[in-house]
């Protein structure tokens, strides 16, 4: 049997589908964790304009902005880990328990196999999820923000990015 490869419309079409599921089912969730940021970001916004105004310099503008990320990273945590998790259940296990499929796989009707056209492994989908989905990052951000230092963290999440 000839397997053919999805086209790019489909694919995106399926990976859209996905992301307004999750997205919808990840807002239910966290709607419980009111965690205010606003101040954080009041501050981000106000240390740009200072910048730009040219009231610091942009080593001021940078040591406060890798502050403020890593209190942004540090009061998401909680939201982070649910993500990650959310991911994994969806892409990871969902998708292998339904033989490649998503919901929105399913939809646009695709599938993900390997190259001999067979069902994925659980190996193949976990690759799959950290590198087209962005899963990495999500786990680099919930397991280094508790063991790097804010500077370290800084960089590293830039290059990870």
């Amino acid at each position: 049997m000839i397997y053919l490869k999805a086209n790019f419309i489909k694919r995106l079409g399926a990976f859209i589908i996905d992301t307004f599921m999750l997205s919808i089912v990840f807002s239910l969730i966290t709607m419980g964790f009111s965690i205010d940021t606003s101040n954080i970001n009041d501050e981000l916004t106000n240390v740009l304009e200072q910048y730009e105004e040219g009231e610091v310099t942009i080593e001021e503008y940078t040591d406060t902005v890798m502050e403020l990320n890593y209190k942004l990273q540090k009061s998401s945590l909680v939201t982070n880990i649910l993500d990650v998790v959310l991911y994994v259940g969806y892409f990871i296990v969902f998708g292998y328990l339904n033989k490649g499929q998503t919901i929105g796989k399913k939809i646009c009707k695709i599938r993900v196999v390997d190259k001999e056209g067979n069902r994925p492994s659980i190996w193949n989908m976990i690759v799959r999820s950290i590198f087209i989905y962005g899963t990495f990052t999500l786990l680099f951000s919930v397991i280094f923000v508790n063991i790097l230092n804010k500077e370290v963290f800084a960089y590293s999440y830039v290059f990870i990015n």
